[in-house]
């Protein structure tokens, strides 16, 4: 296997479903892809790197800036922010869904649970949707048709890492749940890191997997309206959808019992799926 660069090792080590699905993009643009997704790693991991929310403010703080500084035509000396910058010059990115994502990273560093699922869906089409957005333009797609698509799965696959991440989240005292959810099913955020919280939690569960299954469902059947250029282009974007139904049937197969079942499981089992999707054309 060839030497891969900072960005691409970044990705390959801490978010191998979307590092997988980018294989299939162009040579030429695919380290563009690797770029955008390690800029998302970074940003997504402060709340697990700072100690305390000013701390971590401070962190995306940092980033706003970088990012303006790219805009500008200053780039810090920073791998990451460098390459993201050479995407950029290769292909124009639209500020405002990176200005976007970071912000809504800042939910993160409060570690409170959101209020309301439309403050869920809002999280997540600011966060995987807008990557996707991004990673789109950086494929050279600018259709409102596949940005709808990609919006769809993004939100449908934030969801499904939400409830993959739930038992460590549950561990760190942070609850994946929107508190009128929880109300919803009989739980409250005062149940956390109890018993009491693992027991009561399916039926909440079992709702969000249903809600991220019908993005999913959504975002497929958008990409079914592209032509057939623009979807094979979007590849490595769409085929997130296949993997996200993977993991869906593995949590509905755990009777929507997160927290007591593997939901990873056999990763060869959904790479194969993946390739046998990406080489039929069927995502």
């Amino acid at each position: 296997m060839p030497t891969l660069s900072y960005v691409a090792e970044e990705v390959r080590q801490h978010d191998r479903d979307r590092f997988l699905c980018a294989l299939f993009a162009p040579e030429k643009v695919r380290e563009s892809l690797f770029a955008l997704l390690a800029f998302n790693l970074e940003v997504a991991k402060t709340r697990e790197t700072t100690s305390e929310p000013m701390l971590g403010l401070m962190r995306l703080q940092w980033w706003r800036e970088a990012i303006e500084q790219i805009f500008a035509g200053n780039v810090r000396h920073h791998a990451v922010v460098e390459a993201v910058a050479e995407v950029n010059r290769e292909t124009p990115l639209t500020r405002e869904y990176i200005d976007e994502l970071i912000v809504a990273r800042e939910a993160d560093v409060e570690s409170t649970p959101l209020p309301s699922i439309e403050a869920l869906i809002h999280y997540t089409r600011a966060t995987s949707g807008n990557l996707l957005r991004l990673m789109l333009e950086a494929l050279g797609i600018k259709d409102d048709a596949a940005f709808e698509a990609a919006d769809a799965i993004g939100i449908g696959w934030a969801m499904v890492g939400l409830l993959r991440a739930a038992q460590i989240q549950f561990r760190q005292g942070y609850s994946i749940f929107p508190v009128l959810l929880m109300h919803k099913h009989g739980m409250n955020p005062d149940m956390l890191g109890t018993r009491d919280f693992v027991d009561s939690a399916k039926p909440a569960v079992e709702e969000l997997t249903t809600l991220a299954n019908g993005f999913i469902k959504e975002g497929k059947r958008l990409s079914k309206t592209l032509s057939q250029e623009v979807r094979e282009r979007a590849m490595p974007v769409l085929l997130l959808g296949v993997l996200a139904d993977g993991y869906i049937r593995r949590i509905i197969k755990a009777d929507f019992d997160v927290f007591g079942h593997d939901i990873e499981g056999r990763k060869f089992t959904l790479q194969l799926r993946l390739l046998k999707s990406a080489m039929m054309k069927r995502f």
